[in-house]
């Protein structure tokens, strides 16, 4: 069924037509093939683990670590020390992320006991 718009434009009253797509075809942007192939999003269950990753280890630029405030009193060149340790080997950390950045990603480990008792 034609608008009364699309009947004037058949007819010659209306020199430019206001739709742009043929009469016979929806939108472009309607077509079943788009709808059904649309991109999902993730759930908050389904949320990408910051586990051990060697694409993005291979793209890290930047190194934290958050100490908790248990050991804020230890000496700084031993917490130097030990933080070369763990990130030598961050797939041995327990509590790994990884931050994007426009250059890459920084590293970030989150101290716990278990992994000062690793690199002691």
């Amino acid at each position: 069924m034609l608008s009364t718009h699309q009947k004037e434009w058949q007819r010659g009253k209306i020199g430019i037509p206001l739709d742009h797509f043929p009469l016979s075809q929806p939108p472009v942007y309607w077509r079943r093939w788009q709808v059904n192939n649309a991109p999902t999003f993730l759930s908050n269950e389904q949320v990408m683990a910051n586990a051990f990753d060697p694409y993005r280890e291979a793209l890290v630029v930047e190194t934290l670590t958050i100490w908790p405030e248990e050991y804020d009193r230890w000496d700084e060149q031993e917490r130097a020390r030990l933080e070369q340790l763990l990130h030598a080997s961050p797939q041995a950390a327990a509590d790994l992320d990884y931050n994007r950045l426009h250059t890459g990603f920084c590293r970030q480990i989150t101290v716990t006991p278990a992994d000062l008792e690793r690199v002691k």
